[in-house]
């Protein structure tokens, strides 16, 4: 059942949206904008109905505090009020509005226009689903061909995408499961050059040869691949501009794409240095020199990030990053509280595919928390 926020002062227009919508949906109720934001993670509704004028803090700056969480981007919020105004409408559509219901409510149109957002979310979820399958299934094709052919290149790409996914997290990136695929699919190119070439030209050392033109033309080549893709042109356009130092001046490229393209060339120059032997503040602060190729903001994001991982026992991942010889570092357990998998216990071919098995059929996990 659908939950829907109410964020509304007075008690009697709440208990006409409760009588209207309570029995088609669960309803939570906020008296203030501010009461309403520190409960909002706790209810996490599908859909708003926000007062305009409101004691403590009114509509528009609850919108604007609602808004600038990524997670709630999505949710629709339908604005009530009694000033019918253009400009308050106008105001209300440019903070991320989808709709506007006038005072006195007629409780038909209510439930109408609550029904009409909800279903409308309900299909983008679900486009939004057939797409992630697409994704997801052509990405571990070309994630397993790589850990077949090149195993160190594939550990590499598996921990850039790592800290992409804590960077993403900190910086409240919108989508930013396509800047995961892109860092992952960056590296494909280097399954042109074998394995120990490759692997000695990303340590620095050049091998005056033909693989030395591949090499530094990777991102071209894994932007070319990634891009005969149905449905991956942004992300391909995001490994192209690898090559060109992602700049803001990078022509046909959308703000998204290009910032992007920055966290990815961070987490890329990060894990290749790290790789390297260097000290992760030494290639931090290396970054922090060179601004013009790496943003200060998400350089600056970056060295929270690892100061955050350095203090964490473990790490959290989803099954396919799985290695040989981690340790589950908490039980795994079903919903009735039994232990399926004891924590500690090595994980090899045998043990993660028995995993494998428990997350697929018994277990509603997307992540596990590993042993580093």
């Amino acid at each position: 059942m659908n939950r829907i926020l109410i964020i509304e002062d007075q008690d009697t227009n709440i208990e006409i949206l409760s009588d209207a919508l309570g029995n088609d949906y669960k309803i939570s109720v906020a008296k203030n904008g501010e009461l309403a934001l520190k409960i909002l993670e706790a209810v996490n509704p599908d859909l708003i109905l926000l007062d305009i004028v409101m004691p403590v803090m009114d509509g528009f700056e609850t919108m604007k505090h609602i808004k600038s969480k990524a997670i709630y981007r999505d949710t629709p919020v339908i604005f009530l009020t009694a000033n019918g105004e253009l400009d308050a409408r106008i105001k209300a559509f440019d903070l991320g509005a989808v709709d506007f219901i006038a005072k006195p409510f007629y409780t038909k149109e209510v439930v109408s226009r609550v029904k009409a957002h909800l279903a409308l979310v309900e299909s983008k979820q679900k486009v939004r689903e057939k797409l992630s399958n697409t994704v997801i299934g052509a990405t571990r094709t070309l994630v397993e061909l790589m850990r077949l052919i090149n195993p160190e290149l594939h550990k590499i790409a598996v921990q850039s995408r790592q800290i992409a996914s804590k960077l993403i997290e900190h910086l409240n990136v919108i989508e930013g499961w396509k800047i995961e695929v892109a860092i992952m699919l960056a590296y494909i190119g280097l399954l042109a050059i074998p394995r120990n070439e490759a692997l000695l030209l990303l340590r620095g050392e050049s091998l005056d040869n033909e693989y030395d033109t591949l090499f530094k033309k990777q991102h071209e080549i894994s932007a070319k691949l990634v891009g005969q893709i149905p449905r991956f042109e942004e992300m391909s356009r995001m490994i192209q501009l690898l090559g060109e130092n992602a700049s803001s001046r990078s022509n046909g490229s959308s703000k998204g794409t290009i910032f992007g393209a920055q966290i990815i060339k961070v987490c890329y120059d990060f894990e290749i240095g790290c790789w390297n032997n260097n000290l992760k503040e030494d290639v931090i602060l290396g970054m922090k020199q060179e601004p013009s190729i790496y943003p200060i903001q998400v350089v600056m994001a970056l060295e929270k990030v690892m100061d955050s991982i350095n203090k964490s026992p473990y790490l959290e991942i989803t099954i396919q990053e799985v290695e040989k010889g981690m340790k589950l570092y908490e039980d795994i357990v079903n919903k009735e509280g039994k232990v399926l998998m004891e924590k500690n216990i090595v994980l090899n071919d045998m043990t993660k595919k028995h995993l494998e098995l428990l997350l697929k059929y018994e277990v509603s996990l997307e992540k596990i928390k590993v042993y580093k």
